[in-house]
Parts: C-alpha cells; sequence; structure tokens
C-alpha cells in the first residue's frame, strides 16, 4: 500500500491514513473544480470542455495525488526498506532481478497494446505482429521502465545501522 513493504505498526498506520485523507481531499478538490471550471467551458464548446475535463482528472489524479502521496511517505521514511550491511548486495541482486521482470513485462503488455489497437483498426494480425517498430518500442520502454523501477527500488533500500 502506497509503497510500503513490511509489517505497520500502529503509527505507521496512523501515518498512512492521514495520508490516504489527504490524498482523497485533493482528488476531491481538484475534480470539483475542473467541473465547475468545464461547466463554464461548455458554454462555448463541449468539446473543448470535455477536453478539458479529461485532462483536469487525469493531471489531478495521476500528477498531483502521486507527487504528494510520493512525498508524504518519503518525508516520513514509510517506504524505507531497511536491510543489514550483510544483505544489502543481495537486497540490490533482488531489486535487479524485479527490474528486469517488470521491464519485461512492460514491454510485452505496451506490445500487446499496440498489436491489439491496430488489430482492431482493421490491420491483419500477422502484419502487427511482426511491425518491427512496434517491437523496438516496446522494447524500448521496457528498459526504460526497467531502468526506473531499479532505480526506485534502489532509492527504498538503506543499511540498517545498529
Amino acid at each position: 500500500m502506497y509503497g510500503v513493504s513490511g509489517v505497520l505498526d500502529e503509527r505507521q498506520r496512523q501515518e498512512i491514513g492521514r495520508i490516504a485523507s489527504n490524498a482523497y481531499f485533493i482528488l476531491l478538490v481538484c475534480n470539483l473544480l475542473s467541473a465547475v471550471i468545464a461547466g463554464f467551458i461548455a458554454d462555448q464548446s463541449i468539446e473543448k470542455a470535455f477536453i478539458f475535463l479529461f485532462f483536469a482528472v487525469l493531471l489531478g489524479s495521476f500528477v498531483l495525488v502521486n507527487l504528494y502521496v510520493f512525498y508524504a511517505t518519503t518525508k516520513l521514511h514509510l517506504i524505507d526498506r531497511e536491510v543489514e550491511a550483510q544483505d544489502y548486495p543481495n537486497a540490490i541482486r533482488k531489486s535487479v532481478w524485479r527490474a528486469i521482470e517488470f521491464g519485461i513485462g512492460f514491454g510485452l503488455l505496451m506490445y500487446l497494446i499496440n498489436v491489439i489497437f491496430d488489430w482492431s483498426d482493421g490491420i491483419q494480425l500477422t502484419s502487427a505482429t511482426t511491425s518491427m517498430n512496434y517491437i523496438v518500442r516496446s522494447t524500448g520502454a521496457g528498459i526504460v521502465m526497467g531502468i526506473v523501477h531499479f532505480l526506485n527500488d534502489l532509492f527504498k533500500i538503506k543499511k540498517y545501522r545498529e
């Protein structure tokens, strides 16, 4: 939950509850404001209002809330994963394997989504599946997401000090 691993004590549980409540209110305010503004825009153009509402909700939910949750959990050290000094190389190795698995899964998912979209648009399945453009783009996306996942994991690992 929110990138927090391990068993939660009562203080951590309360902090996560507070973060969740704040995230909900950020979403509520963002959605209400965007709905009111979209109502004013709808007087001029329904299409512009829909586009504004779509991007405002997308921006509010994905960018603002995720940045807030990341900032709050990092500030309170809730996402830190403490390992002993002798287990640190093993934790790095596990992070590398998780990043490889995530990158492969993400690349395959992007490839399948592209193939399905093309197939639904009437392009033959054989030409969509053998498209070198999709293979290269999906492989690149998988590599980038794997690296980002590894760096995120590396950021969370802290050596335990006695």
